[in-house]
């Protein structure tokens, strides 16, 4: 990864507002980790974790449950080795490497702290969500297999983390196994959840009414336990099901697009910075199909625009020009007084119209080519 003086500088701010953020949230670390184990200690005590926990709820299936209820007291310190391991493998991998990158540069210049909130919570899915992307990239015979295996696992913790498996489309699209492998895991996965219904349905009744309170109880709007996806914008102005179908309806309309212009553009850029922008582009179109995305889904949307807004920069001399880092962190003091939701949208806008001014302006250049006009 080429990394200028703009972007060192930006990191290097990025880096400090992070370490602030966390400062910020001093001593309450990892609070998500209370509520995992004090379900598990209710549970092992013969108590019904789902319904005895004060504040949040727990809202894991019954099987990760009992997965969770052989590590008894050791869970939150197992949990936090599978947290760092998560961390390790994704920094390994050039692009996992480089969206934490992004991540950080975004802290900045979008002003935010999504990133710092999202591992500081200690809630499981932004590790999830780490293994699933370092997963992607593992240079095996066997990659298709360990990859499903991770959107398996992660899906049957947090099954919204079960889109990943469109990655795998846009990763290797002459993949001809890709599709039989996706069959045969979401029919196993299938079976596997239903399952529970037979082995455990009193703990799975439990689970489904737990579910149901902590997303979305009993008040009015899109539900009380979910973030700024469109569904939530939708569902304050409508029925709940109506907002959910239209949420997906819009997604899948503006992200198809997006995707396309993705692929329309690598002509233009080198293999490595095509996988890029076709990488970052699909993993904000996966991450805003969850309807319920929130603090720990946002850093992925914002780090990815900027990954797409800055390797396309990379194209043109922009980011050696000295005044370029002010502008920048202008663009940044604006942010501060944005509402979070400003802050999670106005991104993968930009990255979107730096996608399409980049495409017309090269294929503008192609056309007044005097070889190509002369071919014509």
């Amino acid at each position: 990864m080429r990394i200028s003086k703009t972007e060192n500088r930006l990191l290097i701010i990025g880096f400090i507002l992070l370490i602030t953020s966390f400062f910020n949230y001093w001593p309450s670390y990892f609070w998500d980790l209370d509520v995992y184990q004090n379900a598990i200690n209710i549970f092992n005590s013969g108590g019904s974790p789902y319904f005895e926990l004060n504040g949040l709820r727990f809202v894991y299936a019954p099987y990760i449950l009992i997965l969770f209820s052989f590590l008894g007291a050791h869970l939150s310190f197992s949990l936090i080795i599978f947290y760092l391991s998560s961390v390790f493998l994704i920094l390994r991998e050039k692009l996992g490497n480089q969206l934490i990158l992004y991540s950080l540069i975004s802290t900045g210049i979008f002003y935010n702290d999504f990133l710092a909130r999202s591992i500081a919570t200690g809630n499981i899915t932004i590790f999830l969500h780490f293994i699933i992307i370092s997963s992607a990239f593992i240079r095996s015979r066997n990659h298709l297999i360990y990859f499903l295996l991770a959107i398996s696992i992660a899906g049957f913790i947090k099954p919204y983390l079960f889109a990943y498996a469109f990655l795998g489309f846009f990763l290797w699209p002459k993949e001809k196994n890709y599709v039989k492998l996706l069959s045969i895991t979401t029919l196993l996965i299938g079976c596997l959840f239903a399952s529970q219904l037979l082995l455990a349905p009193g703990l799975f009744s439990n689970f489904k009414e737990s579910l149901f309170l902590q997303a979305i109880g009993t008040m009015n709007g899109p539900g009380r336990d979910v973030g700024l996806a469109p569904y939530w914008i939708f569902g304050n102005l409508m029925n709940r099901w109506l907002a959910l179908g239209l949420h997906f309806i819009v997604v899948i309309f503006l992200g198809i697009p997006y995707i396309k212009l993705g692929k329309a553009i690598d002509k233009f850029l080198n293999a490595e910075d095509a996988l890029k922008i076709l990488f970052f582009i699909s993993l904000i179109f996966i991450t805003f199909l969850n309807p319920r995305m929130k603090i720990y889904d946002y850093w992925i949307v914002i780090g990815s625009s900027t990954g797409i807004i800055f390797t396309l920069l990379h194209q043109t001399k922009l980011l050696s020009n000295e005044r370029t880092l002010p502008l920048i962190i202008i663009i940044g003091l604006l942010f501060i007084f944005m509402p979070v939701i400003f802050k999670i949208y106005i991104p993968p806008i930009i990255s979107y119209f730096s996608c399409l001014f980049y495409f017309k302006a090269n294929t503008n250049r192609i056309l007044k080519t005097p070889s190509f006009k002369s071919h014509n």
